[in-house]
């Protein structure tokens, strides 16, 4: 490989896969030090994956939440991160790209567990299940009955938003419904525990 000729648009990289430092002002080098102080502040620069971004997911902020959320590739990604990066504008996002066509890919044992997750928080429920709870929950948006969101009108502006969202999502799940067939004698009998990997089939029964 030629670095100039083979990456004319970057020619540091070929010689950055070899050990010498990226320009330090190149999204590469910047993000090699992601501190939970500069997190936010790189967010609003670079369109970095989450996947890259959720070791800090403790640190994000609402507006930073949202950019995820609108820049990230597939709409998957953030259904299936949902609980690191919910709030309002999220919800709104997500709703707008499936509005828009995207399509949505994950396979539908996930997609209950997500509907019946946006569904508890929706209905402001106390019982949401530990390993659903995003960091906002855990310092003190749950405390007391229901999730603490200020005044009347702001909750129910919250709850409007997802609502909105579980709607959408419950049109994409009855497509995908539609497609399942599995032709079974009688009679049929499940058998299963109680384990979080159980959870989805015991709340939806």
């Amino acid at each position: 490989f030629n670095p100039t000729k083979d990456f004319p648009a970057l020619p540091w990289f070929l010689p950055f896969c070899f050990g010498t430092p990226a320009p330090e002002e190149t999204m590469v080098n910047l993000c090699r030090d992601l501190t939970a102080v500069n997190i936010n502040n790189l967010i609003k620069e670079f369109k970095i994956p989450y996947s890259h971004l959720k070791q800090f997911k403790e640190h994000l902020n609402d507006e930073s939440k949202a950019r995820i959320a609108s820049y990230e590739e597939k709409v998957d990604t953030i259904l299936w991160y949902y609980e690191d990066l919910e709030c309002p504008d999220v919800d709104e996002i997500i709703s707008e790209r499936i509005r828009n066509g995207e399509r949505i890919t994950l396979p539908y044992g996930k997609l209950m567990d997500r509907l019946l997750l946006i569904r508890t928080l929706r209905d402001n429920q106390p019982d949401i299940p530990t390993f659903y709870r995003n960091n906002e929950y855990n310092r003190g948006r749950g405390r007391g009955r229901g999730r603490g969101f200020g005044n009347a009108n702001n909750r129910h502006s919250l709850q409007s938003k997802k609502s909105t969202l579980y709607s959408d999502l419950i049109s994409v799940a009855e497509t995908q419904l539609q497609t399942i067939k599995l032709p079974l004698e009688s009679p049929v009998g499940v058998l299963a525990d109680a384990s979080y990997s159980m959870e989805i089939a015991i709340r939806t029964a």
